[in-house]
C-alpha cells in the first residue's frame, strides 16, 4: 500500500516567491547572439574554442554555442507559460509549442554530436546528456506535435539504454520514459538506484493502461505529492527533477500520463490536488501552431550549413558504423568528472588500428 507524502510545506507556501522568481529570470533573455548566427552563420565571435579537425568534420550548426542558446530559449518559454498561468490564469499555446520546439532542436544537436563522438575521436565519450529534456518532449505529445514528439521520445529512450545521461535515477523522469516506451513498443527501461526503489511509480506504471480511472486515482494524487517534494535544490547524492525553477507547479508527468491514456481511448480520473488546480493541470486542446520566427531563421541557417532533420534522427536512432549497429554497454558509461580527452596514446592507437570494439571504422 502506497502511503502519500502529503504536499511539501515549502512548496505549498511558496507561490508568490516562485512567481517573483519567474518574472525576474525572464529579464536575462537576449536574442542578439542567435540573431547574429542567423545573419552570418558564424559562431567564432562568441567562443574562444575552435572545432577539432576530425572526420566527419564539424559543421557550424553543431557548435555548443548554438545548442546552448536554443536550450536557454526553451527554458524561457516554459517559464513564461508557468508565469502566465499562475499569475494571470492564461495558457498561451504558443509558449508551450516554442518551448518544445527550441528544446527539440537543441537536443537533436546534442545527441547528434554524442552519437558521432566514437567515429570522430575513436572512443566512447562526449558531454553527458541531461534527462531535463524529458518534460519538454512530453509537451510535444500533449500538444500533438507529430511526428517529431514521438521521434524525440524514441531518441531519449535510446539514449537511456546507452547510458548517455549524466544521471539516470530520477523516479519521475524514468516513469515518463517508461510509459512512452510502453506506448511506442520500445524496449523496457532497466532502472537503477532511486528510480528502481520508488515503488509509487512502479505501481502506477503497472496500472497506467487500466480501463478503470479509479484504479489510478489515488496513485496519481500520491504522484502529485511526490512532485512537490522534488522541487528543491540538489543535496549531496540526492538529485531532484525540478531543481532549476521550471515545472515546479506544472504536473507535466500527469499531463503526459493522461494524454497517452486519452490517445488509447481511456477515461482519466478527476484529481483534486493543489498541483492540479491551475490551468497547467489541464490538458490543452490540440491546435495548429507555427514556430517562433527566430527559430525558423535558425533552422534555415542550419539547413544552409547541411543540417537535415531526418538524417540526424536516423543517424542517432540507427547508429551504425559500416552497417554494424553500435550499442553503448555499461563499461562505456562516461564518468563526467573525468577529462573528456582521455589517454591520447590510447586514442591514437585505436584510430591507427581502425578498430573500435572489433568494428572496423574504415
Amino acid at each position: 500500500m502506497i502511503q502519500p507524502l502529503g504536499v511539501y510545506d515549502k512548496w505549498d507556501g511558496g507561490l508568490k516567491r516562485h512567481i517573483s522568481y519567474l518574472s525576474k529570470d525572464l529579464k536575462n533573455n537576449d536574442p542578439e547572439r542567435l540573431e547574429e548566427f542567423c545573419i552570418t552563420g558564424d559562431v567564432a565571435r562568441f567562443t574562444s574554442s575552435e572545432m577539432p579537425d576530425v572526420e566527419p568534420p564539424f559543421q557550424q550548426w553543431e557548435h555548443i554555442y548554438v545548442k546552448t542558446k536554443l536550450h536557454w530559449w526553451s527554458t524561457c518559454f516554459v517559464r513564461q507559460q508557468e508565469l502566465g498561468c499562475l499569475r494571470d490564469g492564461v495558457y498561451d499555446f504558443c509558449f508551450s509549442a516554442n518551448a518544445l520546439a527550441y528544446r527539440y532542436f537543441s537536443s537533436l544537436i546534442e545527441m547528434h554530436m554524442h552519437s558521432l563522438f566514437i567515429k570522430r575521436f575513436g572512443r566512447a565519450g562526449g558531454l553527458p546528456l541531461d534527462m531535463q529534456a524529458v518534460p519538454y518532449l512530453s509537451l510535444g505529445i500533449i500538444m500533438g506535435f507529430q511526428p517529431q514528439a514521438f521521434n524525440f521520445s524514441r531518441l531519449l529512450i535510446s539514449a537511456f539504454h546507452r547510458n548517455w545521461f549524466i544521471y539516470q535515477e530520477y523516479p519521475i523522469f524514468c516513469f515518463m520514459l517508461r510509459i512512452l516506451a510502453d506506448y511506442l513498443d520500445e524496449p523496457p527501461l532497466e532502472l537503477t538506484g532511486n528510480a528502481a526503489k520508488e515503488m509509487l511509480f512502479h505501481e502506477l506504471f503497472d496500472k497506467w493502461r487500466s480501463s478503470d480511472p479509479q484504479a489510478i486515482s489515488k496513485l496519481c494524487l500520491a504522484a502529485c505529492d511526490y512532485h512537490t517534494h522534488q522541487c528543491k535544490p540538489d543535496s549531496g547524492n540526492k538529485w531532484h527533477e525540478f531543481n532549476n525553477g521550471e515545472w515546479v507547479r506544472w504536473p507535466i508527468e500527469i499531463n503526459l500520463l493522461f494524454k497517452l491514456r486519452q490517445l488509447l481511448g481511456l477515461e482519466n480520473p478527476e484529481l483534486d490536488h493543489p498541483l492540479m488546480n491551475s490551468r497547467l493541470g489541464q490538458l490543452p486542446e490540440e491546435q495548429p501552431f507555427e514556430f517562433d520566427e527566430l527559430l525558423v531563421r535558425v533552422i534555415t541557417r542550419m539547413k544552409q550549413q547541411g543540417f537535415d532533420e531526418q538524417a540526424v534522427f536516423e543517424g542517432i536512432y540507427y547508429e551504425q558504423i559500416n552497417g554494424v549497429r553500435l550499442h553503448c554497454p555499461p563499461l562505456f558509461k562516461v564518468n563526467f568528472r573525468r577529462r573528456l580527452c582521455g589517454d591520447q596514446h590510447e586514442v591514437q592507437a585505436q584510430l591507427a588500428s581502425g578498430l573500435i570494439n572489433g568494428v572496423r571504422l574504415h
